[in-house]
């Protein structure tokens, strides 16, 4: 500490600027602050938005890693990643799903909605086809490849 307000090191007032324990988080002098503060101004130690992990600065806008249960997308912790993207479970991060795909989960292969505008919208077993497998046909009403009736030999 440079000044203290009485005994130990958690009584700080402020920390010596120059040397390995410069930066002031909650009455005691760290040399780097902690995972969910940044360095603010005059070498102290800021909180992070409550939805942040990590971050440089004190906006929503400006998180580097989030807390559990929420994705980076953008420098912003969301709770949900935009239409066409998903959360990836190792990096926390959004990313785009398949061009196929209009919504997926888990991985971007792995489709939960298709462009029913586009070359293939129909969903079959986590992907987006133009035209069903044999035994299923394609239903305009959900944009799903959905089972032939027992009775036919095949269906369209």
């Amino acid at each position: 500490c440079l000044e203290c307000s009485g005994p130990g090191s958690t009584a700080c007032l402020s920390c010596d600027g120059n040397g390995t324990l410069s930066f002031f988080d909650d009455g005691s002098c760290v040399s780097a602050c902690p995972a969910n503060k940044f360095e603010g101004e005059n070498r102290t130690c800021a909180s992070c938005d409550s939805s942040c992990a990590s971050c440089d600065g004190a906006s929503p806008l400006n998180c580097t890693a989030c807390s559990a249960d929420w994705a980076l997308e953008a420098g912003t912790c969301v709770s949900d990643c935009m239409a066409g993207a998903f959360k990836h479970p190792q990096t926390g991060l959004c990313e785009a799903c398949n061009t196929t795909c209009m919504d997926c989960f888990g991985t971007g292969s792995n489709c939960t909605s298709c462009d029913d505008s586009g070359d293939t919208p129909f969903l079959e077993a986590g992907e987006c086809l133009g035209d069903c497998p044999s035994g299923r046909y394609p239903s305009q009403a959900t944009q799903q490849c959905e089972p032939c009736d027992s009775t036919c030999s095949t269906c369209a």
